[in-house]
């Protein structure tokens, strides 16, 4: 150096001794570039070129996870349908225990609509049968010579119940339920015909006062009509 003139101090800037973190990467910059870049930075901040050397290599970001195989979409795929085919399934047998609950409620419906029918014809086979012997027992006082007049609940009418005027429906039902057949269902029917033919009842007409005479004969002849149109037509 020169007289008289500050000495110049040699600086000399210790080389750094950075070494990457485990596990980084350089990013992908042109070497020549990054080789100017730091050089230059140790040279003016010798103490930032640490720091700014740490920032440069960056760590290595994770692995992506591997995508999805065909195999394991599949996989996942019909493992989805299955499901919705057990829900679909199970909904579908709920249904159809619900469909046999029902039917099998209405066979029991139609049980007890059954047994309720079978009561209601027994009782009317046993009022039947108490109606048909209390017209044979009207049949023997009417045949009768003896005892007083006769009023005209004493008429042996082939009804279960009289007081309803005298329909085919009670006359059919009085004489044929039961009765199975056609040959013997005619012969019933032509018996009942012979018996209220309007010529034989009129031998029975004295056993009535004068007055109901006439209400006898309409009687009469209202079942004798009924008896001549079942005669045309049972089978």
């Amino acid at each position: 150096a020169a007289a008289g003139s500050p000495e110049l101090l040699s600086v000399s800037h210790p080389r750094s001794t950075f070494l990457p973190p485990p596990h980084s990467h350089k990013p992908d910059t042109p070497d020549e570039w990054i080789a100017h870049l730091f050089s230059t930075l140790r040279d003016d901040e010798p103490d930032a070129s640490e720091s700014h050397l740490n920032g440069y290599w960056q760590p290595t970001p994770a692995a992506a996870p591997p995508r999805q195989g065909y195999d394991a979409w599949a996989d996942e795929i019909s493992h989805r349908m299955q499901q919705r085919r057990g829900v679909a399934g199970r909904m579908e047998r709920e249904a159809e225990a619900e469909r046999a609950r029902e039917r099998a409620r209405m066979v029991e419906i139609e049980r007890e609509d059954a047994r309720r029918r079978a009561a209601v014809k027994r009782r009317a086979r046993a009022g039947l049968s108490t109606a048909r012997a209390e017209c044979e027992r009207r049949w023997g006082v009417l045949r009768d010579g003896g005892g007083g007049l006769l009023g005209i609940e004493d008429l042996p009418m082939p009804v279960v119940e009289g007081g309803r005027g005298v329909r085919r429906v009670d006359v059919e039902a009085f004489l044929l339920e039961g009765v199975e057949g056609g040959e013997l269902r005619r012969r019933v029917v032509k018996g009942a015909l012979l018996l209220w033919h309007p010529d034989k009842m009129a031998r029975y007409l004295p056993r009535f006062p004068e007055a109901l005479r006439g209400k006898v004969v309409e009687l009469v002849n209202q079942v004798a009509g009924i008896l001549n149109t079942l005669n045309a037509e049972v089978r």
